[in-house]
């Protein structure tokens, strides 16, 4: 992804990996537990926008999926929230399709037990600083998934997942 033609053929492929695999069960299924954790974190890491912003949107689609299965949310974002959330200065750059992508990616993520819990978790100050970096930029300051996304942080976990506590 070094050089701005092979970020744009990278750009392309997983374009087209995106529209081969997203409303196919068992193509998502694979994509995601063998073959995200090698794509999705090399392209989230690139300098380039678009493709930061291709990667995030297609994870978005598995974890929204029909299709989808608690281990392909565990395997997803054990290999993207580490990416995603290491950037505590800020996320990629000021682009707003790779900041949105992201507000909505998160929201996606915690709208699921796993991922809330992940989130929560070991990845809480990483979380926390990201959010703090999206709510000082201007522009995305009335963003109404932004408002969401720190309004759940702010629920307690036995409000939003009352099974989980009350199993522990």
């Amino acid at each position: 992804f070094n050089t701005a033609e092979s970020s744009l053929v990278c750009n392309k492929i997983l374009y087209a990996i995106s529209c081969l695999i997203r409303n196919h069960a068992a193509a998502e299924e694979s994509f995601s537990l063998q073959y995200a954790s090698t794509v999705l974190p090399k392209a989230l890491e690139s300098d380039r926008d678009s493709l930061i912003s291709r990667a995030i949107f297609l994870c978005n689609a598995l974890i929204t999926s029909d299709y989808c299965t608690e281990r392909r949310i565990a395997s997803l974002v054990s290999t993207v929230l580490p990416v995603v959330l290491a950037k505590r200065g800020g996320p990629y750059s000021t682009s707003t399709d790779c900041l949105e992508n992201t507000i909505h990616l998160l929201l996606t993520v915690l709208g699921s037990e796993f991922g809330y819990f992940q989130c929560t978790g070991a990845f809480r100050s990483n979380l926390n600083a990201m959010i703090d970096y999206l709510r000082s930029l201007d522009f995305l300051r009335d963003n109404h998934e932004l408002l969401l996304l720190t309004s759940v942080l702010q629920q307690p976990a036995t409000i939003l997942y009352p099974r989980s506590a009350s199993n522990s």
